[in-house]
């Protein structure tokens, strides 16, 4: 019986986690140019990495796609690409911020609040 209510719990917890994964983005620096873009190398074992997420959830609806996208990257499926781009990853998250032409204008490790991608995005985007 008490195996039993165990498993459940366990097969409750596993399916939670399954359904909460955040979707991620690819990092195709192909896609780069066209608009500002702040890309989040994150990973879903990470707390900083899923407050990341909520905060760009929170910043989406206020950029309109063809100026500014976030996207959200899997570092351990982008790794590669990622450095051969020239980004460093030494820690989770990493917030690289990429002009409309795709070069790096930004490297920011670790977690940043919503006002605090805003407030680089008006500097580097001349809107202060």
């Amino acid at each position: 019986m008490i195996l039993s209510l165990l498993a459940l719990v366990a097969l409750a917890v596993v399916g939670h986690r399954i359904r909460s994964r955040p979707k991620w983005d690819e990092f195709d620096p192909a896609k780069l140019p066209g608009a500002w873009t702040v890309v989040a190398f994150s990973s879903d074992g990470c707390y900083a990495c899923v407050e990341q997420q909520k905060v760009f959830a929170q910043l989406k609806p206020e950029y309109d796609e063809g100026q500014v996208r976030l996207w959200q990257v899997d570092v351990y499926k982008a790794y590669d690409r990622a450095v051969a781009y020239g980004i460093p990853i030494r820690v989770v998250p990493t917030l690289v911020f990429f002009d409309p032409d795709g070069e790096i204008v930004r490297i920011h490790e670790g977690y940043l609040l919503a006002q605090e991608i805003r407030d680089v995005l008006a500097v580097f985007r001349g809107t202060i």
